[in-house]
């Protein structure tokens, strides 16, 4: 069970900060006619549902989380939904846009899971992507990292963080 399991039927309603990010990064994406999509961490497929509307290209949203993944395809039966991580994306040369909303931070090896975003991307694609970058955004986040990175047993993990601050 993955942890947005337990969230997923209320999603939707308690990710405003979430949903804003989306409405901004949305609002820088152009999207052509028969563009091919893919919504990264969809969680419920609302953004992946936006999409669906503004093109007849394929759209495909993709969660890690079995929970938001059902629930995506319950309430957009018509759409493309796969159960998966973006580390293990085995899509070649598929889409011309990625979008990516507020969920980098939470894949377990970010380097590969952008490696697999770009290996889904046709040539020339284009991958929107949105991440906590202020501390307006999580004042607390800088806070929690660096008393997490002075821990001897956890220090390792975070070996490749560079605050964006």
């Amino acid at each position: 069970m993955n942890t947005f399991d337990n969230v997923s039927g209320q999603y939707k309603e308690k990710a405003v900060i979430q949903q804003t990010a989306a409405s901004n990064l949305l609002s820088l994406v152009k999207t052509g006619k028969s563009d091919s999509i893919i919504d990264i961490a969809c969680g419920p497929g609302h953004i992946t549902y936006s999409f669906s509307k503004v093109t007849s290209g394929k759209v495909t949203g993709i969660d890690i989380s079995e929970g938001m993944i059902r629930q995506a395809k319950n309430l957009y039966p018509g759409i493309d939904f796969r159960q998966i991580a973006a580390e293990d994306l085995d899509y070649k040369n598929e889409f011309d846009i990625a979008f990516c909303n507020s969920s980098l931070m939470w894949f377990v090896n970010p380097e590969k899971g952008i490696k697999g975003i770009y290996n889904s991307l046709k040539i020339g694609g284009r991958l929107a992507l949105a991440c906590p970058a202020t501390s307006a955004w999580s004042p607390w986040f800088g806070r929690i990292i660096s008393r997490v990175t002075a821990s001897g047993d956890i220090k390792p993990f975070f070996s490749h963080w560079k605050s964006p601050w």
